[in-house]
């Protein structure tokens, strides 16, 4: 069983989620400005990242941008992990609402539906929109 351990990312891991996320996505913009998360797995002595949350703050609104999962770890829960983790940054924050883009037949599109997500607009790409709870 993977022992899996999801925290804030810091400053020294953004060259990690850049790497990983180069090698899932074929556009990431990984900036250090924005708000990540990392799922790591113990490895020997020490631990690897496998997949992170991105989130981009703005005043009325957080983007979550993505999560992304090393292809060897999907399936083991650890987007859902992730995507908990962002609700609960995305749930202190004063931001009202949280927005993503994702394809319709992204099979990620049930994993946001099933956390509160509804469907704003539809099409190729579905634009899905969680308000904050009261």
């Amino acid at each position: 069983m993977l022992e899996i351990t999801i925290r804030r990312a810091g400053a020294n891991d953004i060259e990690s989620i850049a790497l990983l996320a180069a090698k899932i996505f074929d556009d990431s913009r990984i900036s250090e400005l924005d708000v990540y998360y990392v799922a790591e797995v113990k490895r020997k002595d020490a631990e690897e990242i496998v997949g992170f949350v991105h989130l981009i703050e703005k005043p009325e609104k957080i983007v979550l941008q993505g999560i992304g999962v090393d292809e060897k770890f999907r399936n083991a829960g650890i987007g859902t992990k992730l995507l908990d983790a962002a609700l609960a940054y995305c749930e202190q924050s004063s931001a009202a609402e949280v927005v993503l883009k994702v394809r319709a037949l992204n099979p990620a599109a049930n994993l946001y539906l099933s956390h509160g997500f509804f469907a704003k607009q539809m099409g190729d790409v579905l634009t899905l929109v969680r308000k904050k709870p009261n």
